[in-house]
């Protein structure tokens, strides 16, 4: 329980957030990706990473700058 606590604390002190997963991503792995990705700019997180190409190819997910 303590490294998600490390994590969680790391989270909310972040501006920017890089989401990633494994190479050849499935659709569970992308599902994901999106998923925490529209949770976290719920949060005012701006994202960075491929999480802002597969948001807006896939979703349209509008994704802040």
């Amino acid at each position: 329980m303590k490294n998600l606590q490390k994590v969680k604390l790391l989270i909310q002190g972040a501006k920017d957030v890089l989401i990633t997963c494994h190479v050849n991503p499935d659709g569970d792995a992308i599902g994901s990706m999106l998923a925490l990705g529209l949770g976290l700019q719920a949060k005012g997180k701006r994202l960075t990473g491929e999480i802002v190409r597969i948001g807006r190819l896939r979703t349209g997910m509008q994704v802040k700058a």
